[in-house]
């Protein structure tokens, strides 16, 4: 009789699944299938929490993510969404940024001394995709109550994320990257509710961001993980939302 298979409940085994559900919830979440997204993400970080679940474990071979092309230098990378226009995707004043996160764990990344930064990195990664799923249904459906958990899912990331930046340190540039697509979904919401001076807090964090990291050592890294894309949504919101308040003002 051939020996039991041991259960491999290594930080890598766990690390591979989770990495797993979350590109299959990428993939549902390309095709709009929001609730099977949603299914996916809570297994990804139901399995973070528990250890590898034989139950529910995802296929040993990683599903190929539609429509994008992964960089294996990037520790994260961003996925582009559907391509449907939503009423009120990009509103007047906030772009959104409709793409998902994704994080690269290659087989020669060393975890040695970085399970909790990893585990930490991949529930926020998850979680950032439960939000931005909750985002997507509700301008679809427009449903408030939709964009509203997305809106808690966020701040709950962002906060989360801020609290742990000095321990995140040796993945700054990953950090901020994430950080800087929170805001901007946080303030694309608070648009869609015309609620315009939390939005350009929104704005006043990217805008803060993005010119400290042009002023440190860390800008070629940034660079790199940024697409053009990616860069000119945010971008376009610093300084077309700042032009949508002056037109306000005027107004008034």
């Amino acid at each position: 009789m051939p020996p039991l298979a041991m259960k491999d409940d290594s930080p890598r085994s766990v690390y591979n699944q989770v990495v797993i559900f979350n590109a299959r919830g990428i993939l549902h979440l390309q095709q709009s299938s929001y609730d099977d997204a949603i299914t996916s993400f809570h297994q990804g970080l139901k399995t973070l929490m528990n250890g590898v679940d034989s139950s529910t474990c995802a296929s040993s071979k990683e599903p190929s993510i539609a429509c994008c092309k992964l960089d294996r230098k990037k520790l994260i990378d961003s996925i582009p969404l559907s391509e449907t226009r939503f009423p009120s995707v990009n509103n007047e004043v906030f772009y959104l940024f409709n793409r998902s996160l994704h994080l690269q764990l290659d087989e020669e990344d060393d975890l040695e001394g970085k399970d909790e930064i990893y585990s930490h990195l991949l529930s926020s990664v998850l979680t950032y995709n439960v939000g931005i799923t909750h985002h997507l249904a509700g301008l679809q459906k427009g449903d408030s109550q939709l964009l509203t958990r997305a809106l808690e899912f966020y701040s709950l990331v962002y906060a989360t994320l801020t609290e742990q930046s000095d321990w995140l340190r040796k993945f700054q540039s990953s950090l901020d990257f994430c950080l800087l697509a929170l805001a901007n979904n946080i303030g694309h919401i608070h648009a869609y509710f015309h609620c315009f001076t939390k939005a350009g807090y929104c704005r006043d964090d990217i805008s803060c961001r993005l010119l400290a990291i042009s002023r440190s050592s860390l800008l070629p890294d940034f660079g790199s993980l940024v697409s053009p894309e990616e860069y000119r949504v945010l971008y376009l919101n610093v300084h077309f939302f700042r032009e949508s308040e002056l037109a306000y003002a005027a107004a008034a």
